[in-house]
C-alpha cells in the first residue's frame, strides 16, 4: 500500500495548499486573469451571446468509447425540471475523483498512478430524447458524469453495480453551468497549436470542491490557432486551467467563477524559462559521464506536467560529468542524479535565467555485496536488484539542521522521488546469486526474480552489524475460493477480494510454513524492524540445511512483501463473473485471510489459512452477510416534499456523513441514494449502526440518530428532514477599515460535522451557504504564494485571523474579520549569535498587544544561510520573537513601528540565570525538579492562553542530579522563576520519595548579558495522593482521566494532574490536611471523594470506580437569542456542591469549537439524578434544573 500512502501524502499536500494560499500570483509567472462575459457570481442569469462567437469555437474532439467489460447500462440525462438533455456526453469512471482512475483492474492504481489521462471506461452521446446506453462496462460501482452545452452533472454520480443487472434506466440530473474558451500562448504571447489544456477545480479551493462534491476535470487540445473550448464547466467555482506544450513547457492560470449560462474567455501563458547547468561527480569528486539528472519542480503548479512525463525533466551528463537543462520553467527544483549504479542525495536548486547548481555527488564510496537465495538456500540467478530509495543528508550524522530547515514540499518530494525516477538503478545477480550495488546504510532494495514474489528489503539490519545481506525470496502462493451470500446460499455477483496478512508481525506471519526450514516453533514478535529480520531468520534456523550455508560475515534478511509485488501481483482484485469465484495470487508464505467487500454487504473475511510456498490454497469459502437494511424517506424540513438524488449513508456516529463525501469510495460504507420522490433503501449496514446521514445539493448536511440496527434487521420508515441550513457572510478588512479582496476564509465545526472554504470577492465580502447550524471556528488568511511554492510552511501563516460564529438554522450570521497585520510593516532582519549568523532557525513573532481571546497576532519566518529573515507584514506594536534553532531556543523582543519597511538585527543574548533547588529542612539537592522562567511583562494572550497558558517567552528546565539548573541566552528584563517538584502532566516523577510541592515565586532583574545566580530555592515537602481508576468490573481504565484537588474551604481547584493507559495519577506536594478529590474521564460520570487526608511525606492511595455517565449539554443564550460567549456555567448536586464548571482549557476549547446546531456545549458526563445548572453572564445569574436519566443524554437551556 505504499503507493496509496504516497498518493495520500500528495492529496494532503494539496489540501494544505488549499487551506494556506492567497490569490496573489507568483511573480515568476506572467499570468493573465480570465475575461468574463457575464457577472462572476454563480447567481447571475443567462448571458446573451453572439452565436457567431460560439460557432467559431474549436471542436472538443471527443469520441464514443466501448469499454472492455461485458455489461451495459441504459440511462437518461435530464435538466433540473426533468426535461431531456439531447446531445450530452456521458462518461463512466471507476472512481469519484479524477486523480484516482483505472479502467481495467484496480492494480492500475499502482502500475500507472497519477497519470491524469482522464480516460473513461466508456463514453457515449445522448439522443434527441436524452437517452443513452453505455457499453463494455465492468461489474463494479461506477461513477457517471454528463456534460452538454453549459450543462453538467454536479461531480460524478455514483451507480451501484446491481443496476447493471436491470433494464431500469439511470437518470442523470444536470445543473446549469457555464462554458470556457481560451488561448494558450508562449512567454512571448504567440499562440501554441496542439497544446494540451487541463481544467480542474481551483488549486486554492480543493477543500471546497471536496465538500461541495464538485470535483471536475476535463482536458482538450488547442487548434491550429492555439484556441480551446469547453462547452460545460461548473458555475460559481474557481477553476485552474493548465496548459502544456509538452511537459517541460507548462503554464497555469486561474479562472474566476463563471455565472450560470455565462461564457468566459481566458489566456494561459506558458512559463518563462531559464537554463540550469551543473556537474555530477562520484564519491572521489571525479566527473561521471552518462549519468541521468532529474529536476523535480518544487511547485505544486508543476505537479501535473511532471507526472505526465517525468522523462522530459531529465538531462544526461557528458564527458567530465557536465550536464545542462537548456530549458526549464523558472522556479525551485529538487535535483537527483544516478549513474554507474549509484544515486546522489537530492539537493535544491533555483532556476532564474542562466543558473548553476551545486555538484551532485553519487553515493559510490560504499559497495554493498550480497546474494539472493530461495528458501532452501539455492542461488537465484539473474534476479533484478533495484534501489528503491535515495540517499539523504539526514543519513549524515554530522549534518546539522535547524527547525527552519524543514521544507514541506521537499520532504514529500524526497518520499515520492524513488517511485518517480524514470530510469531505475539496478544490477543483476550472477550464477552464484551474488550482486554488488552502491548503497548506504538506510537503503532499501527491491528484488524481482522470475517465479518468485517481488520483495523489498531494508539493508540497515545487516549493514549496522557490518555484515553482507543475504536476501531471501520465496515462490508465490495463492488463495482460491468463492464468495457466497450466506443467507441466500448463492454466489456473490460483484465483489472485491483482497488478501490480508495475519500474525503478530508481517515477517513472522509470512515466514510460518516455509519449506526448507528446520525450526518448528514460531519466533517471538520482535520489538523493532531490525529485530524482525534477525529473530525470524534465527528462529527458523535458516541456513542450517543449506548447501551453501550462511557465514559469520552474512546476515539473512527476510522481507515483507513489497507493496508493488503484492498489489500488482494479484493480491487485490475485482470480480464480476457471477460465479463468486476468486483467486488471489502473488502471496508470500504465511498466514492470510481473504477479505470480501461487496455492494450491499458487510465486509467479511475467511478463516485464517496458511499459504505455503508455491502452493495454491483452494476451497476457501467466505460467507458474506447483507447486514441490516434501512429504508425511509428524505424530505425538506417542515414539508412532505421528497428530496431526489440525495446521498444517504448509514453507519456508527455522526462522522458517517463524511463518508458520504467519499461517495462510497472506501471501506465499511453503507450508502444509497434517494429516488425521484426522496425514498431510499440502504443495505449492508453493519451491526450497531446508529446514524443516518444525508447529503443533498442545495441543503445542509443532516444526521439522524436511530436505535442501533441489528444484523439482518429490516428497519423501515426512517424519516430524515433536511433544510437549506444557514448562511455565513461578512467582510474582511484591515485595521484601517479597507476591505480585502481575495482573502481565503475557512469555517469548521466539529460538533456540526461541517466545514466550508471560500474567498472574499472584489468587495472584500465572503459568503458560505447551506451551512449546518452550529458554532463554527473561522480562519481567514492572506498567505504568501512564493513561500508556499518553495515549501516554506513557516512563512505561510502570517496574516491569519481566528474568530467564531454561530450559524442559526434558516438564518444569516454576519461576522466581520479585521486583519490588523494587513498593510503592516515588512520587517527584514538578521539573526545572530555571538556575532555570527544563526541559520536554519524558525522564528515566530507573537503579538503582546491583543484585544481578546481570538486576537492571535503572529507571523512566522525562517533564517537563511546568512541568518537573514523576513516577516512579510506585521501590525505596529510589541512582539516576542520565539526562536527555535539547532543549538538555541528562546524569546527575543521586537518592537514594530508603523512604517512600510524596517530592518532589525536580533542577537541571541548571552545572559544566564542559574541556581540550585534544595529540600526544605535538610538542604539536600532536589534532582528532576521543574523550573520555569518567564518575563513578568507578558502572559499568555488571546487564543494562546488555551494551549499552555505560559506566554510566548516562557522557558522550562529540569534540575540535574546535583539540583542545579541553568537558563542560557536570557535577555535583559525582569524575570519570574517558578519551581515545583513535578509537572502537571505527571511525566518523569515516578519516584516514591517525591513529595515536593511548589516554592514561592522569585523575581530576578537581569541586565544585558549578565550572569546571575539566584542561590538556593527551597522546595517544601508536602503529601501525595495517588488515584487508581477502575471500571465497575474491576478493570483498570484504559483511557485518560483527570484528578483534581479541591480546597474544601474555598471550593477552588488548587492542583490537577492526569493519568492514562491504565496507570495511576498522583497529586504531589499537597499541603497536609483534608482534600476533596474530583476524578473525571470522557464518557464517564465524574466522582468527588470527600475528606481524603494528606499526610506529610506519605502517599495516600485510593481506588476510584468510574461508571459510564450521562452526557449533559448546556446552551446559554444572551438576550438577543445568540449563544452567550464567556458565560460561566456550574453544575451543582442536590447538596449544593459544585460538581463541574466550564472553566479550564478543555472547557474553553468546547465553547469555541464544540457548539452544536442548537448552541449546546457538552459540560461533561455525570451520574443519573437531579442537578442544578447555574449560569453567570456579566454578573447576572440564572438557574435551571437538570434531570439526568440513565438512558439518554440531556440538554438544558438557560436564557438571559
Amino acid at each position: 500500500m505504499r503507493r496509496i500512502l504516497l498518493l495520500l501524502a500528495a492529496l494532503a499536500a494539496a489540501l494544505i495548499w488549499a487551506l494556506f494560499i492567497q490569490d496573489d500570483i507568483s511573480p515568476t509567472e506572467d499570468f493573465e486573469l480570465a475575461q468574463i462575459d457575464a457577472p462572476g457570481l454563480p447567481t447571475a442569469g443567462p448571458l446573451s451571446q453572439e452565436r457567431s462567437e460560439v460557432e467559431d469555437l474549436p471542436a472538443v474532439g471527443r469520441e464514443p468509447k466501448i469499454g472492455s467489460g461485458k455489461f451495459s447500462l441504459p440511462g437518461k440525462v435530464v435538466d433540473e425540471i426533468g426535461e431531456p438533455v439531447p446531445g450530452a456526453w456521458v462518461f463512466a469512471h471507476s472512481s469519484p475523483f479524477p486523480i484516482v482512475e483505472f479502467e481495467g483492474g484496480i492494480e492500475e492504481l499502482f502500475s500507472k498512478p497519477l497519470d491524469f489521462t482522464l480516460e473513461p471506461i466508456a463514453a457515449t452521446l445522448t439522443d434527441d430524447e436524452g437517452l443513452f446506453a453505455l457499453e463494455g462496462l465492468h461489474g463494479r460501482t461506477l461513477y457517471l458524469e454528463a456534460r452538454g452545452s453549459q450543462r453538467l452533472t454536479k461531480g460524478r454520480v455514483r451507480v451501484p453495480p446491481n443496476r447493471l443487472l436491470h433494464d431500469e434506466k439511470v437518470v442523470l440530473r444536470t445543473v446549469s453551468g457555464g462554458s470556457l474558451s481560451g488561448t494558450v500562448v508562449n512567454a512571448s504571447g504567440a499562440p501554441i497549436p496542439n497544446a494540451e489544456v487541463l481544467v480542474s477545480p481551483g488549486i486554492k479551493y480543493l477543500l471546497a470542491a471536496f465538500r461541495n462534491r464538485e470535483f471536475f476535470a476535463e482536458h482538450v487540445f488547442t487548434d491550429t490557432a492555439g484556441q480551446f473550448h469547453l462547452p460545460a464547466v461548473p458555475a460559481g467555482a474557481v477553476l485552474t486551467a493548465y496548459g502544456m506544450n509538452e511537459a517541460i513547457r507548462p503554464g497555469v492560470t486561474e479562472v474566476p467563477p463563471i455565472g450560470k449560462g455565462a461564457h468566459a474567455r481566458t489566456q494561459i501563458q506558458l512559463a518563462i524559462h531559464g537554463s540550469l547547468s551543473g556537474k555530477v561527480v562520484d564519491s572521489d569528486k571525479k566527473g561521471v559521464s552518462g549519468a541521468m539528472v532529474l529536476a523535480l519542480p518544487l511547485d505544486l503548479r508543476r505537479a501535473v506536467p511532471f507526472l505526465r512525463d517525468a522523462g522530459a525533466w531529465t538531462a544526461r551528463t557528458t564527458f567530465g560529468g557536465a550536464y545542462q537543462f537548456p530549458e526549464l520553467p523558472q522556479g525551485n527544483y529538487l535535483l537527483l542524479s544516478q549513474g554507474g549504479g549509484g544515486r546522489s542525495a537530492p539537493i535544491g536548486a533555483p532556476v532564474a535565467g542562466d543558473s548553476a547548481a551545486p555538484d551532485l555527488e553519487l553515493e559510490t564510496k560504499e559497495i554493498v555485496a550480497g546474494r539472493v537465495v530461495d528458501a532452501k538456500g539455492r542461488p537465484i540467478v539473474d534476479a533484478r536488484v533495484e534501489l528503491v530509495s535515495i540517499p539523504s543528508k539526514k543519513d549524515d550524522a554530522n549534518e546539522s539542521q535547524g527547525p527552519g530547515d524543514f521544507n514541506f514540499i521537499m520532504e514529500i518530494a524526497e518520499q515520492l522521488l524513488p517511485e518517480l525516477i524514470p530510469e531505475p538503478t539496478f544490477v543483476r545477480t550472477n550464477s552464484s546469486g551474488e550482486f554488488k550495488i552502491p548503497a548506504w546504510q538506510s537503503a532499501r532494495l527491491r528484488v524481482v526474480a522470475e517465479s518468485h514474489v517481488p520483495s523489498d528489503f531494508q539493508l540497515s539490519p545487516a549493514l549496522k552489524e557490518n555484515k553482507k545481506p543475504v536476501l531471501l525470496l520465496t515462490r508465490p502462493g495463492s488463495i482460491e475460493g468463492i464468495a457466497v451470500d450466506g443467507a441466500a446460499r448463492k454466489p456473490v455477483q460483484f465483489f472485491m477480494a483482497r488478501a490480508e496478512s495475519q500474525g503478530t508481525n508481517r515477517g513472522a506471519s509470512r515466514a510460518d510454513g516455509w519449506s526448507g526450514a528446520t525450526a518448528t516453533t514460531q519466533p517471538a514478535a520482535p520489538e523493532t524492524h531490525e529485530a524482525d529480520h534477525g529473530e525470524i531468520a534465527g528462529g527458523l534456523a535458516l541456513g542450517a540445511t543449506w548447501k551453501n550455508p550462511v557465514s559469520e560475515e552474512e546476515k539473512i534478511l527476510v522481507s515483507t512483501q513489497g507493496w508493488r509485488g503484492q498489489l500488482s501481483g494479484g493480491a487485490m482484485r475485482l470480480f464480476d463473473s457471477g460465479d463468486g469465484k476468486f483467486k488471489l495470487e502473488g502471496l508470500m508464505p504465511g498466514k492470510w485471510t481473504a477479505v470480501i467487500q461487496a455492494e450491499g454487504y458487510q465486509p467479511a473475511e475467511s478463516v485464517t489459512v496458511t499459504v505455503e510456498e508455491g502452493i495454491a490454497k483452494k476451497g476457501v469459502v467466505v460467507n458474506v452477510s447483507r447486514g441490516a437494511t434501512v429504508s425511509g424517506r428524505v424530505v425538506q424540513k417542515g414539508t412532505s416534499e421528497g428530496i431526489p438524488s440525495a446521498t444517504v449513508v448509514v453507519g456508527k456516529g455522526r462522522e458517517t456523513s463524511f463518508l458520504g463525501l467519499l461517495q462510497g469510495f472506501g471501506d465499511l460504507t453503507s450508502i444509497g441514494e434517494t429516488d425521484s420522490d426522496g425514498y431510499f433503501q440502504v443495505t449492508g449496514a453493519t451491526d450497531g449502526s446508529n446514524h443516518v446521514s444525508v447529503l443533498a445539493d442545495g441543503f445542509s448536511s443532516a444526521s439522524l440518530e436511530i436505535d442501533p440496527v441489528k444484523e439482518m434487521e429490516e428497519r423501515q420508515g426512517v424519516l430524515v428532514e433536511i433544510s437549506a441550513g444557514g448562511t455565513l457572510t461578512g467582510r474582511v478588512s484591515d485595521r484601517h477599515g479597507n476591505l480585502l479582496p481575495g482573502r481565503m476564509v475557512g469555517a469548521m465545526s466539529p460538533e456540526s460535522q461541517d466545514f466550508q472554504q471560500t474567498a472574499t470577492d472584489a468587495s472584500g465580502i465572503y459568503t458560505m451557504e447551506n451551512m449546518s447550524p452550529g458554532t463554527y471556528f473561522l480562519i481567514s488568511a492572506s498567505l504568501d504564494d512564493d513561500s508556499l511554492f518553495k515549501g516554506d510552511l513557516l512563512s505561510t501563516l502570517g496574516g491569519t485571523r481566528f474568530t467564531t460564529a454561530f450559524v442559526p438554522e434558516g438564518g444569516i450570521a454576519t461576522v466581520d474579520i479585521v486583519d490588523a497585520s494587513a498593510g503592516g510593516c515588512r520587517v527584514k532582519g538578521r539573526l545572530e549569535k555571538s556575532g555570527a549568523p544563526l541559520s536554519g532557525a524558525a522564528l515566530s513573532a507573537i503579538g503582546l498587544e491583543t484585544t481578546g481571546m481570538m486576537d492571535l497576532r503572529f507571523s512566522t519566518a525562517k533564517s537563511d544561510e546568512n541568518g537573514e529573515f523576513e516577516f512579510k507584514s506585521l501590525a505596529p506594536g510589541e512582539y516576542t520573537v520565539q526562536v527555535e534553532a539547532g543549538d538555541w531556543r528562546g524569546p527575543l523582543s521586537l518592537v514594530v513601528a508603523d512604517i512600510p519597511e524596517d530592518f532589525v538585527v536580533l542577537s541571541v543574548p548571552e545572559g544566564r540565570i542559574t541556581g540550585m533547588v534544595v529540600e526544605e529542612g535538610t538542604g539536600n539537592p532536589v534532582p528532576r525538579a521543574v523550573v520555569r522562567l518567564r518575563p513578568t511583562s507578558e502572559s499568555a494572550t488571546g487564543i494562546a492562553s488555551m494551549f499552555g497558558g505560559q506566554g510566548p517567552g516562557m522557558k522550562r528546565a529540569r534540575t540535574g542530579e546535583d539540583g542545579r539548573f541553568e537558563f542560557e541566552g536570557v535577555d535583559q528584563g525582569t524575570w519570574e522563576i517558578e519551581t515545583s517538584g513535578s509537572s502537571r502532566w505527571g511525566s518523569g516523577e515516578n519516584s516514591e520519595t517525591n513529595f515536593f510541592g511548589e516554592a514561592d515565586s522569585l523575581e530576578v532583574e537581569l541586565a544585558r548579558n549578565q550572569v546571575h545566580d539566584v542561590g538556593q530555592i527551597t522546595l517544601p515537602v508536602g503529601a501525595n495522593i495517588e488515584i487508581q481508576v477502575v471500571t465497575p468490573a474491576g478493570e483498570k481504565l484504559e483511557g485518560g482521566f483527570s484528578v483534581s484537588a479541591i480546597n474544601p474551604a474555598s471550593g477552588e481547584q488548587e492542583k490537577e494532574t492526569f493519568g492514562w493507559g491504565g496507570n495511576s495519577a498522583t497529586l504531589r506536594g499537597l499541603p497536609t490536611g483534608a482534600w476533596e478529590i474530583r476524578v473525571a474521564s470522557e464518557g464517564y460520570a465524574s466522582v468527588v471523594i470527600d475528606d481524603v487526608e494528606a499526610f506529610a511525606g506519605q502517599t495516600t492511595k485510593r481506588d476510584v470506580v468510574l461508571s459510564k455517565g450521562v452526557e449533559l449539554k448546556v446552551a446559554v443564550f444572551a438576550a438577543d437569542g445568540s449563544p452567550a460567549k464567556g458565560a460561566r456555567v456550574e453544575l451543582l448536586d442536590r447538596q449544593g456542591r459544585t460538581v463541574k464548571t466550564n472553566e479550564g482549557q478543555a472547557a474553553i476549547f468546547r465553547q469555541l469549537f464544540g457548539g452544536g446546531p442548537d448552541g449546546a456545549v457538552t459540560l461533561g458526563f455525570f451520574a443519573p439524578g437531579n442537578y442544578t445548572i447555574r449560569a453567570t453572564l456579566d454578573g447576572d445569574v440564572r438557574e435551571a434544573g437538570a434531570w439526568l436519566s440513565p438512558s439518554d443524554s440531556s440538554t438544558v437551556e438557560v436564557r438571559f
